[in-house]
């Protein structure tokens, strides 16, 4: 008879002390489901336009960049037409909506950082900057600012690379989001045959710091670029002027002679030929591509002003 009183009195104690443990309430459940979301989420997009829609055209992008990107902790999601096979664990089609719909439901629960990488076909017409999808032909890139500047007012830090056709634009349309972006073509060129070198060399690119950063992206860009006059690509922060009076130029070859060394760690012997060229004389070929770093870099020094700077892989 004790011991079932002595049992009956435990039973008591264990549900009494059940009783007393703290109800979680919504503030605290939605701080628990935040700790388990993926604090590095990147979007890998596009995929879409080609008119034959067959072909390996995009898959190399889409498939070496959600390598680099898993390497460095990212959990990488797939918007990617139909049409196109890649390797990408999750994955769905490039419905313009739903990939719109999917950002507005991050910013319920942002991530620490939110990177877009876009590889599509891309076309400007009627004053806006338009990437082909899977669900409607083209979808105008502006309509990400609201999206993109949400999820910075709830706290995400925000890239997005666009290597589209024409992608400088998104440069100018997106920028005042605060967000890092980036292209690989100018506001009047195709991005020809740039992204699938870049997307190769991803592993191996120099580096201005000790991680990568979607700056080392744009720097690795120009430097595929330098034997594509017309390829010129922007980046958040800096307006690129080509064609320098003597005096700038001077002021310039100053500064690249002061940073040699960290020039040479961003280029190769044939870039920094054509940079010393356009410093010389003020002629602008085909591998003086890499003059738009040095503008670049001595516009902008502290490294702090430079928004894409500050986006680490």
């Amino acid at each position: 008879m004790k011991k079932f009183i002595g049992l009956l009195a435990l039973f008591s104690l264990l549900s009494a002390s059940a009783l007393a443990k703290p109800i979680l309430n919504e503030e605290t459940v939605a701080k628990q489901v935040q700790k388990k979301l993926p604090q590095k989420m990147a979007f890998l997009v596009g995929g879409s336009g080609d008119e034959l829609r067959i072909g390996d055209n995009f898959t190399t992008d889409f498939n070496e960049w959600n390598v680099f990107l898993r390497s460095h902790g990212w959990n990488v999601y797939g918007f990617v037409d139909s049409s196109k096979k890649t390797e990408l664990e999750y994955v769905q089609n490039f419905d313009w909506e739903k990939f719109k719909d999917r950002l507005e439901s991050l910013a319920q629960n942002p991530p620490k950082q939110v990177l877009i990488a876009i590889f599509t076909h891309g076309n400007y017409e009627h004053g806006q900057h338009t990437i082909a999808t899977e669900s409607v032909p083209w979808a105008p890139i502006k309509e990400l600012k609201t999206l993109l500047a949400e999820l910075r007012m709830q706290g995400s830090q925000v890239a997005l690379i666009d290597a589209s056709c024409y992608s400088g634009y998104s440069v100018q349309e997106l920028e005042e989001t605060g967000a890092c972006i980036m292209s690989m073509a100018g506001k009047e060129e195709g991005t020809a045959a740039i992204t699938e070198p870049v997307a190769r060399g991803l592993s191996s690119m120099p580096q201005m710091g000790k991680r990568p950063s979607v700056e080392d992206v744009w720097f690795s860009v120009l430097e595929n670029s330098n034997a594509r006059l017309t390829q010129k690509p922007q980046i958040s922060a800096f307006w690129i002027p080509i064609f320098l009076g003597e005096e700038e130029r001077e002021n310039l070859k100053v500064f690249f002679q002061k940073e040699e060394k960290l020039f040479k760690r961003m280029f190769s012997a044939k870039s920094l030929s054509g940079i010393e060229e356009y410093l010389e004389s003020g002629n602008y070929i085909a591998n003086s591509m890499g003059v738009l770093g040095v503008l670049y870099l001595k516009k902008l020094p502290v490294r702090e002003s430079r928004p894409c700077a500050n986006f680490y892989f």
